[in-house]
Order: C-alpha cells, then structure tokens, then sequence
C-alpha cells in the first residue's frame, strides 16, 4: 500500500498534471482519429500521460502501468502494483473546451484497486479515496445521497466508440428508466460520474462498454463513499475484463437498474 507521504506526492503530481489541461491553447494542434468513430487523442492526452508515468515511477520506482495511450498495457495486472491511468478522461469535452475533463489515477494490489485519485483540474476538485479509510473530497469526506428511486438523478455514458452495436440497446433501456426517476445526465466522462454518484450530486451511473483506467480509481471512490457497484452482468467490477459499469446510491436504485436492464442484454 502507499504511504502518506506517497500518496501526497501523487496529488501534488496529478494537480501539476491538471495545469498541463488546462493551461492548454483552445486552438488544439495535432488532433487525429483514433480507431473508432468520435474517438479522438490529442497531443496533450500523450503528454500528460508521459509526464504522469514519469513522476509516478520516482514515487513507486517498482510498479508498472497501465494507461490509455500508446498501448502501455501491463501483461499481468493481476500481480503486483500497478497504476491505472486515464491521462484525459473526456477527452471530446477537452476538445470541445466544455470544461468537464478529469485525470485519473488507480493504483492496484494484485489487481484490485486500494488507491485512487480523480481530478478535475477546471473546478480544482481531487476526489480520492484509500481501501477502507472512506472517500474524499478535497481532503472533506464525502457520501453517496439517500434520495429514492423516484427522486433518483441518472448519469450514463453514450459508448460513442460502439454506436452501432449499442444505440439501440442503450436508448431503449434509457428510455425505460426515464419514467422512473427524476432526471437523466450525460455528462461525457466516466471517471467523474463516478465521483458524483460518490459525493451525492447524481444517484447512479451506467456505461455499456468501458476500460479500466476508465473506472479504476472512479470506482473505488463510489464504493468507499458507500455506492454498490458492479458490471451490468452483476459481477465484481474490479477486474481486468470487466468492460461495463453500474454504479448506484442505493440498493433500491441498483436494483431498478439491473432488473430493467435484463431486458437488453
């Protein structure tokens, strides 16, 4: 496990890392497709992802990565320490200058995740959370609502990658819930709707199809703030072939979720 001293130093990393966002040009330069529709990687996702691999090898000069860009991919995540990085979550946001980007780091025992920390450096907020010390906000501890279902805010992902396979499946279930809740977000980063559901400000989250330094660190913070969590076949969710998320208040709100849901496997 890290220590205090360590995980200090990986939030004063990840807060440098998040002046390199937002400190970057609106013009972006360089940007290019990457394999899948409205799938995009800019020079500044490479960058920071470099810097941050940089600075966490001089605080844990033993572990090895797993990251988004340029394939840095660990064979056997299940062994030893491993940090999980997103270096842009919400990279079309970035693009976009919506303002809604987070930088995400997971660090993981044997493969189950016992650190994570998520930053969004346009509001300067560091959610964070250690393996049963509970989750935190800006150094604040931090909770899941006590809204019902029928009181429920639903936050979900488009799986804009997938379209094809999923904008049937995805749309039809939304619309399924819609009547059953107050509201529904889409909001265009995983790593953050994760962090929402932890601090109350939505009830639940879904994404058919994501990767692990999409939900790594995100996902420990909503379970150590009192989220019940899974992939939407109802299985742990920390595992290296975990590739959705359903992430919810309460029991009552996941429940609805699963259950609607069996509909559109």
């Amino acid at each position: 496990m890290l220590t205090g001293s360590q995980i200090n130093e990986v939030f004063a990393l990840i807060r440098r890392a998040g002046g390199i966002v937002t400190e970057a040009s609106a013009g972006l330069k360089h940007i290019k497709d990457k394999a899948g529709t409205a799938n995009y990687v800019t020079e500044y996702d490479v960058s920071v992802q470099a810097y941050l691999i940089d600075g966490l090898k001089k605080i844990v000069p033993s572990a090895r990565f797993l990251a988004e860009e340029n394939d840095v991919c660990t064979d056997d995540f299940d062994k030893g320490s491993v940090f999980v990085i997103d270096p842009i979550d919400g990279t079309a946001n970035f693009i976009s200058d919506f303002g809604h980007s987070a930088i995400s780091i997971g660090y993981c025992e044997n493969g189950r995740p016992v650190f994570g920390a998520v930053y969004n450096p346009y509001r300067d907020e560091l959610f964070s959370a250690v393996k049963g010390c509970g989750a935190m906000l800006n150094g604040n501890e931090i909770h899941v609502s006590s809204r019902d279902t029928e009181h429920a805010l639903i936050l979900f992902g488009s799986v804009p990658y997938y379209k094809e396979k999923y904008c049937h499946s995805l749309f039809s279930y939304l619309a399924d819930i819609y009547p059953r809740v107050s509201d529904v977000r889409r909001m265009g980063s995983a790593a953050l709707d994760l962090c929402y559901v932890a601090c109350g400000r939505g009830d639940a989250f879904f994404e058919y199809r994501l990767s692990p330094w999409d939900y790594c660190a995100g996902g420990l913070i909503a379970e150590e703030a009192g989220a019940v969590i899974s992939d939407m076949d109802g299985n742990d969710l920390h595992q290296p072939d975990a590739t959705s998320v359903i992430c919810a208040s309460a029991h009552e709100t996941y429940d609805l979720l699963m259950g609607l849901y069996e509909k559109y496997r």
